[in-house]
């Protein structure tokens, strides 16, 4: 009668685990840093748009213009 190799497929099963989740980690990882990344871009480009509004005002009441 022969063994079973338990232990190699034992190993096997669980080596191909870890590597799908250590993957799948690093995965998420990434996509949470380009989420975060899209993000940082939407809310530069909103204060530069509100600074350039405040500046412009301030300057407008420094040189007499009126604002549209």
């Amino acid at each position: 009668m022969t063994d079973f190799p338990y232990k190699e497929i034992l190993l096997l099963l669980l080596g191909t685990l870890s590597t799908y989740l250590v993957w799948r980690v690093q995965y998420q990882k990434d996509r949470l840093k380009n989420i975060e990344n899209q993000l940082s871009d939407k809310k530069y480009k909103m204060y530069s748009e509100l600074l350039y509004i405040f500046f412009d005002v301030s300057m407008a009441n420094k040189t007499g213009v009126e604002i549209t």
